[in-house]
């Protein structure tokens, strides 16, 4: 398994700044995660007040996955990107190969501007060509239509429909996507796609 620490990595998009948390992003980082529906549309529950931010800011710092998205016009962090671990059950076609989850979410104010496709194309790239992953896979609840367009629109392929559990414990109806390296060589896209 490959290990992600993005604390010195920087990756940036036409509006955005992809950067690792810092503890003065804790406002903005509240902000938009405290916004009924917005954590929900990703599995976990809007945030209750500061001190719930302030706890799982400090998670996010410490983990090393996720990327703050910064806006570059206003210096304020409007989301995350995370290079999480791939879901528990994977399909067998998988097994033996090197790869990772994007897991995203950004604030109701800032959808529907392309930043979530905009920031995804370059961690891709950043996954592929410096961590030279094999795969990505993405899941999004199926009604979570949002998510659905951002895979379509980064080259992620339809895997399989599963039941993914929310943190809150809710069985919920559930696309696996890949995206696939084109320099892995060998992988099994006609098994999966």
């Amino acid at each position: 398994m490959i290990e992600v620490n993005v604390d010195n990595i920087v990756l940036e998009t036409k509006h955005l700044i992809l950067r690792a948390f810092r503890a003065d992003d804790l406002s903005d980082f509240n902000a938009y995660a405290s916004d009924p529906g917005v954590g929900e549309m990703a599995g976990w529950t809007h945030h209750k007040d500061l001190a719930e931010s302030q706890r799982i800011l400090e998670i996010l710092m410490a983990e090393k996955k996720a990327f703050a998205l910064e806006l570059k016009a206003t210096s304020q962090v409007i989301g995350s990107l995370g290079i999480e671990y791939l879901p528990a059950v994977m399909p067998q076609a998988f097994h033996g190969l090197v790869g990772r989850s994007l897991g995203y979410v950004l604030g109701r104010k800032w959808w529907g501007r392309g930043l979530v496709p905009e920031a995804v194309d370059v961690v891709v790239e950043y996954c592929f060509n410096d961590l030279d992953l094999d795969f990505l896979t993405c899941t999004y609840y199926l009604e979570n239509r949002q998510s659905k367009r951002v895979t379509e629109k980064c080259g992620f392929k339809p895997v399989d429909v599963t039941v993914a559990m929310t943190r809150w414990g809710e069985m919920k109806d559930s696309m696996l996507t890949v995206r696939w390296n084109p320099r892995a060589g060998s992988v099994p896209h006609a098994q999966l796609c």
